[in-house]
């Protein structure tokens, strides 16, 4: 795991921004660091979240502009909330070591709306709720509920666009651009045989082929029916000629009638 240092390097340089320019940030269990004298330099800063990281103090953030802090889950004690910032209107610092005794240190941030304190030493004691709103004022909700122990309403706790640290992004990002690169080409490439068997690979050659062969038919049966002309002329000059013949034969057999009458 990175340490801060690294981790914000690696996130200005991807972005081509410098720590000035960052306003939202989160580096929940994305690098190690007791402290957060890194951040000094985000002087746009308003919301952080930090959790899981070996936290141990708020050192490095005391003059930042933070609206919104989570820390859960770090090794942070009773002595690192004199270091918060006095403009926070959130605070988490669920899972850590804080005493009851060192909360008054929390009252010199008057903005402070929602605080959550569950799972540390204070969170046990019987009358914690009570000195917690008794001794913040403007506290609205302590460990997601109010004063009378309705539970907050909405997903208020949520901070979107909030700028995220992580080492296998980019590679993940672009394994991704190319498979999606190779499912498209996969896609042409099926598409083209659907294609063609629905209107054939070539309709133009099959359009020719299959004129060429209507008109071959065409030809075929023009053939055919002057065929049938020829021998129907062959038939009538065949009878027509019989005919002569015959005729030719009856004046003959005539003519010799006639004759032999004479004779008589």
């Amino acid at each position: 795991m990175p340490v801060l240092e690294q981790a914000l390097t690696t996130l200005t340089a991807k972005q081509g921004s410098t720590l000035a320019d960052l306003t939202n940030l989160n580096l929940d269990g994305k690098c190690s660091t007791k402290n957060l004298q890194a951040l000094s330099a985000c002087t746009n800063l308003t919301s952080l979240s930090i959790s899981c990281v070996g936290l141990t103090s708020f050192e490095g953030i005391s003059a930042l502009p933070l609206k919104r802090l989570t820390a859960a889950d770090n090794q942070i004690s009773g002595a690192a909330l004199a270091l918060l910032p006095p403009t926070l209107e959130f605070l988490d610092l669920a899972g850590n070591r804080i005493k009851l005794e060192a909360l008054p240190a929390l009252k010199q941030i008057k903005s402070l709306k929602a605080l959550d304190l569950s799972a540390n030493p204070c969170a046990e004691s019987a009358s914690y709720r009570t000195q917690v709103f008794e001794m913040l004022n403007e506290l609205e909700y302590l460990d997601g509920k109010d004063r009378r122990g309705n539970e907050r309403d909405g997903d208020d706790d949520e901070e979107e666009g909030e700028e995220e640290f992580d080492e296998g992004e980019e590679l993940e990002g672009a394994a991704g651009e190319g498979e999606e690169g190779e499912g498209e080409d996969e896609e042409e490439e099926g598409a083209a045989p659907e294609y063609a068997g629905l209107v054939g690979e070539d309709p133009l050659e099959d359009d020719e082929e299959e004129y060429v062969e209507e008109g071959d038919e065409g030809e075929d049966d023009d053939d055919v029916e002057e065929d049938e002309d020829e021998d129907e002329d062959e038939d009538d000059e065949g009878e027509a000629k019989g005919t002569g013949q015959k005729r030719k034969r009856d004046e003959e057999d005539d003519g010799e009638e006639e004759a032999d009458e004479d004779d008589a």
